[in-house]
């Protein structure tokens, strides 16, 4: 905490605020220009690691000239009526012209095929199917070609292969050249509409939630500098290692980037405006609001980014890169959000919070505050004189713990009060046991923020005799009689209409039947995950129409389904015909035929019946798998895009059984060392995993029964634990935390009240934010991104109003001091030396 002090004083000090911001500025602006774009890679083969099968038979394909070549497939077709001679004639005459379109009109006289002679990338006579309708000719495109010149090769291949048809003849272009070039077409210019649309929706909330023209610019401005440092550094890293980046997974690290860093923006703005309501130094109250709340937020921080990185036990180099990436972002979001808003806040100044600008009451004035004031080491005179242990770690009082239960008291800048002084009995700020600041004017009570009792001991534990009484349900009496020093008139009438000071009364009223309730609902809409399948077929993955999935339906309905994506085999070619009869035999097999040989391999292109990326298809590939492999001296090698996918599913389901018991151990270990307890982490994870559970459920049966969605995406469930179990627990340790601190001075029960209470609001809004932007991600026509947005925006609105809100706080009031266990406030916390004192009836004001 010593260095943590220092590095709060540094960020907020009077001159030193400007090195940060320099600093800042020079740090991104030296990334930004050595980061350019990260090297995007939308092969489904790289998102597997090396040693799938599938993965080395794509590499031993690169033998063959055919391994150097992605084939577009375009299938003519009729709607009513067999293909015509007229019509075969038109399309064999349009091949010259499609093997030209490959490359650009420069170089069209003379486009050499991925072998380096134009008759390696010539287009293949056209292939009638049985029923006489439909037709398929092949033009093989460059496999190292960029997504953008691949996407380009194959809309010249569309506008070659359609021009001059006869009336009523269709041309669609599919195959794997085709789905990817939709792909990229899905990505070309979403990642400005994604930034423009997550600003637009940051924006709009902050300015909601701060009700000023001017403070959310702030914010965003410095969530903004950790988006572009986080694209930075995951381009620089991309370039010069083989992490895995997709188009996907920038969208999905600029979407938490702006989620994660406005939540601790928001976090740490309502503890510096309170703050700013007890203490006429903005300096100082940045200080001790960074004190107060950065413990908070650094391990809210933490757990996310250690959950992500977690991922580099997964198998996937997909999800290992979006991992890694986001993990990134969440630290820049982090840093960002503790060093460069400080500075940038209080260079601003209190005008930013306009039209409500949060002053300290004029006649009231912190002790410190009342006295003369030293210069501290800038000279600014800020800091109070007083004990130089008091000023040590660059004017920073260091922490005091009571008995090890971590409650760290007001800090330097005048906030620490003493017992008994009558020096203060007008201004001081004496705290009601419901939590909540009482003063002698009427200034308005601020979110998020309460003062110290003024019967605190120099131990910081409010002397029992000095408070007010408790309720029968442990909640403090909010206003003292008239008359009474440190009333503020009002507060009873303010705070009793409250929404979040009912909620807490029905909490405190009826723990138990609140958890039931909570429970049984998050159970029924975990029960959505029966029936869930797993893994969306090419068809599947668009929400809008895209040509080369039409064209899939148009072939399927015609040849067999898996014509337009054989399956590869790689064999040893003495073997080769042998595998040969073996595949042909195969259940599920609808042809094969030997296509290449080599001195050292063969190829044998097998084509299914049954439609890519079904569960027929890849019992296909299993049972050709099994029989290949048992030819003596073939190894055999079956690859191709079924494959992979059925490879890639396979790794997802392994990678769930891996990382996810891994996350839960960073996340319980955060959660001990922040609360030092046990009983109460435990609970925090076990409700965050019910919650992660909830919400899949409830989004699985609104998938498969309101959209028509057939399935979860591979990806979907694991990236969407990270992220839920992550960012859940988010809340629930800026919950606990300020409901620990609160059990210092006035036990259990009544301090996770007074936190509900005080923070409820923030909270509120920051989930409400979080969801928001991740409901971002449906702007991209791709099921996979709306599956996830979907997911994590409902987890995160169950776990705002529903776990952090009810299910918590009922938890905790259940349990009391036994929550801590075992820590010290399990042993002795605010409400008395021996334990839990007995509720004593407020009495009502008049």
């Amino acid at each position: 905490m010593r260095v943590w002090s220092a590095v709060a004083g540094f960020v907020s000090g009077r001159r030193t605020k400007w090195l940060v911001l320099a600093l800042a500025a020079l740090i991104t602006g030296l990334l930004v220009g050595l980061g350019a774009s990260p090297k995007v890679s939308n092969d489904p083969a790289a998102g597997l690691p090396a040693s799938a099968e599938s993965s080395r038979v794509a590499a031993l394909r690169e033998e063959f000239p055919s391994g150097r070549v992605t084939p577009a497939v375009i299938v003519y077709a009729r709607a009513s009526a067999r293909l015509s001679a007229r019509d075969l004639a038109a399309i064999d005459g349009r091949r010259p012209g499609l093997s030209r379109s490959r490359c650009p009109p420069a170089r069209s006289p003379q486009c050499p095929g991925p072998g380096g002679r134009a008759s390696d990338g010539a287009a293949t006579p056209p292939r009638v199917s049985e029923d006489g309708r439909a037709a398929t000719v092949v033009v093989p495109l460059d496999r190292a070609a960029s997504s953008k010149e691949l996407a380009a090769a194959v809309d010249r291949v569309r506008s070659a292969a359609r021009a001059g048809l006869p009336a009523g003849l269709t041309a669609q272009v599919t195959g794997p050249a085709g789905v990817t070039a939709d792909l990229a077409g899905v990505f070309d210019g979403a990642d400005v509409t994604l930034l423009l649309t997550t600003v637009v929706v940051v924006a709009l909330l902050l300015i909601l939630t701060y009700r000023s023209p001017w403070l959310w610019l702030v914010p965003l401005a410095a969530v903004g500098v950790a988006d572009q440092v986080t694209t930075a550094l995951v381009a620089i890293v991309s370039r010069h290692t083989g992490l895995s980046v997709s188009n996907a997974t920038t969208g999905i690290v600029e979407v938490l980037v702006f989620g994660a860093g406005t939540d601790y923006a928001l976090l740490l703005i309502a503890r510096y405006r309170e703050e700013l309501r007890t203490t006429s130094d903005r300096h100082e109250a940045m200080r001790s609001a960074l004190l107060r709340a950065g413990r908070s937020i650094v391990a809210s921080g933490g757990t996310v980014a250690l959950s992500l990185a977690s991922l580099v036990f997964a198998t996937l180099p997909s999800d290992t890169g979006i991992g890694l990436a986001s993990a990134v972002g969440v630290i820049c979001a982090l840093l960002s959000g503790l060093l460069l808003l400080p500075a940038a806040l209080v260079t601003c100044g209190r005008w930013l919070f306009w039209p409500v600008v949060p002053r300290a009451p004029a006649h009231h004035t912190p002790e410190t505050e009342s006295r003369p004031t030293a210069p501290d080491r800038d000279g600014s005179g800020s800091e109070p004189p007083g004990n130089e242990a008091e000023r040590r770690e660059g004017g920073a009082e260091p922490e005091r713990r009571v008995g090890g239960a971590g409650g760290v008291e007001r800090h330097g800048g005048g906030a620490e009060r003493g017992a008994g002084d009558s020096e203060r009995h007008v201004v001081a700020a004496e705290r009601t046991a419901g939590g909540v600041e009482a003063r002698v004017s009427g200034a308005e009570r601020h979110e998020g923020g309460a003062e110290r009792d003024a019967g605190e001991t120099e131990h910081g534990v409010a002397d029992p005799e000095r408070r007010t009484g408790r309720t029968e349900h442990g909640v403090g009496d909010l206003e003292r009689p008239i008359g009474e020093p440190g009333r503020r008139v009002g507060v009873r009438e303010r705070l009793a209409g409250g929404v979040w000071f009912r909620v807490g009364q029905v909490v405190a009223r009826r723990p138990r039947s609140v958890v039931a309730v909570s429970l049984v609902l998050l159970a029924v809409l975990g029960a959505g995950l029966s029936g869930a399948h797993l893994g969306l077929s090419q068809a599947d993955r668009f929400r809008t129409k895209a040509e080369s999935i039409d064209g899939l339906a148009t072939l399927s309905a015609h040849f067999p389904a898996g014509a337009s994506d054989p399956v590869t085999v790689i064999t040893a070619p003495a073997q080769a015909q042998t595998v040969l009869r073996t595949a042909r035999t195969t259940p599920g097999v609808a042809s094969a035929a030997v296509a290449e040989t080599g001195v050292r391999r063969a190829r044998i292109d097998v084509v299914l019946r049954a439609a890519p990326d079904t569960g027929a298809s890849y019992a296909a590939v299993r049972a050709l798998r099994d029989r290949l492999h048992a030819v003596p001296g073939a190894h055999a090698l079956v690859g191709g895009t079924v494959a992979t996918d059925l490879d890639t599913r396979d790794a997802a389901v392994r990678d769930q059984r891996v990382v996810i018991p891994i996350v839960l151990a960073i996340v319980l270990v955060i959660l001990i060392w922040l609360l030092r307890a046990l009983v109460g982490p435990v609970l925090l994870v076990l409700t965050v995993v019910a919650s992660f559970a909830a919400a899949l459920g409830g989004a699985n049966f609104a998938f498969t029964h309101w959209l028509g969605y057939p399935a979860l995406d591979t990806s979907v469930p694991l990236l969407a634990f990270l992220f839920l179990v992550a960012l859940g627990v988010d809340y629930n340790i800026f919950l606990v935390s300020r409901a620990r601190e609160e059990a210092v001075r006035q036990g259990t029960r009544a301090g996770v009240l007074t936190a509900l209470t005080l923070t409820g609001g923030v909270i509120t809004s920051a989930g409400v934010l979080l969801a928001a932007v991740f409901a971002v991600l449906g702007v991209l026509p791709l099921i996979t991104l709306t599956e996830l947005g979907v997911i994590v925006g409902f987890g995160v609105l169950l776990d705002t109003l529903l776990v952090r809100t009810l299910l918590v706080p009922a938890l905790v009031t259940i349990c009391g001091r036994r929550f801590w266990w075992p820590g010290g406030l399990s042993r002795e916390d605010g409400a008395g030396r021996a334990g839990e004192a007995p509720p004593v009836r407020a009495s009502p004001v008049r």
